[in-house]
């Protein structure tokens, strides 16, 4: 196709999913995003989009100029509680939960080439993949061949291990469609961090945490403690990114937008956490990309975003089906 498809991305947060389609080629015309700060994160890095800051609910988009519908519903409330999973209703005590059917709304009113919907792998089992399936049906019924695949962002030159779902939804072509191609080798945590020198000064540590931290190997978490310290201060239901540290040869673990200090992934090398820019390096964000907001906000928005090289794949290999 000899010209640049157009793109609307929904929860579009603070713009990891368009950064790596417009460095694919893409033209992202539209965003939408209700988060204030989300927003002016978006429209700092991508001043030639159109951002829509308001609820998606309050919205009736109808434009048959775009090509492309990209984003990522909010996936917090298929991560928690899996003890509910035995309950084969839909929740609707937490609205984050049916926002996917907003996607799938707008997806109808438009009627685009092609979709991409990002979420966490637990959509697909969660409530036995009541929502999952749910979604995969009303996407057949617009008339979209519907696929489903877990992507590694470490197979996608980002320095991180972050398994993601993604939903690609072809309009009236059953083709099958193929795996975004990988990296030939992946980046280590030491080499994406290289580009910069933040001169972090050591504080003295006055948290329990940090402490322990220092008994912690690059690569380990709480598991490597000794028993009587595990004993003290964790369970066996403790998860695994509590005290994990990266080892700076290999990919980060997971960002996460958690608060909290427990949560890792912890520094490679020092005694602390990642700053907000070596997180943003570690999610595969250019070193020139501007966040907006306090430093809570921030941390939020870099956990949730979709790494922009693992964008990128998934935008070339899109480009080459439709």
């Amino acid at each position: 196709m000899g010209y640049a498809l157009n793109v609307l991305d929904l929860f579009a947060g603070a713009g990891g999913f368009s950064t790596g389609f417009k460095q694919a080629g893409f033209n992202i015309v539209g965003a939408l995003e209700q988060n204030i700060s989300a927003a002016k994160t978006y429209a700092k890095n991508h001043p030639e989009t159109l951002m829509i800051i308001t609820d998606i609910k309050q919205v009736n988009l109808l434009d048959s100029r775009i090509d492309l519908i990209i984003g990522g519903p909010p996936c917090q409330g298929y991560t928690k509680a899996t003890c509910k999973n035995k309950d084969l209703r839909y929740d609707d005590t937490d609205e984050r939960n049916l926002l996917y059917k907003e996607y799938i709304r707008i997806v109808e009113n438009i009627k685009p080439k092609a979709f991409v919907m990002e979420n966490v792998p637990a959509l697909l089992t969660y409530k036995r993949g009541l929502y999952f399936n749910d979604i995969k049906e009303s996407l057949l019924k617009l008339g979209y061949y519907v696929d489903a695949q877990e992507l590694d962002a470490s197979d996608y030159n980002v320095p991180q291990k972050r398994v993601r779902l993604f939903i690609v939804g072809i309009y009236n072509r059953s083709i099958p469609i193929p795996t975004p191609t990988k990296a030939s080798t992946e980046v280590s945590v030491k080499t994406a961090l290289e580009q910069i020198n933040l001169n972090i000064p050591i504080r003295r540590q006055k948290y329990i945490y940090h402490e322990l931290l220092t008994l912690i190997p690059p690569g380990g978490n709480w598991e490597d403690l000794d028993d009587e310290i595990k004993t003290k201060y964790f369970s066996k239901n403790t998860p695994s990114y509590m005290l994990r540290r990266n080892h700076p040869g290999k990919p980060s673990f997971t960002i996460m937008g958690k608060h909290g200090g427990w949560v890792g992934p912890y520094h490679h090398e020092e005694i602390r956490s990642y700053s907000l820019e070596e997180k943003a390096l570690l999610q595969g964000f250019d070193i020139s990309y501007v966040f907006e907001g306090n430093h809570e906000t921030k941390k939020l928005m870099i956990g949730n975003a979709v790494p922009p090289p693992l964008a990128k794949a998934i935008a070339e290999m899109i480009r080459e089906i439709i």
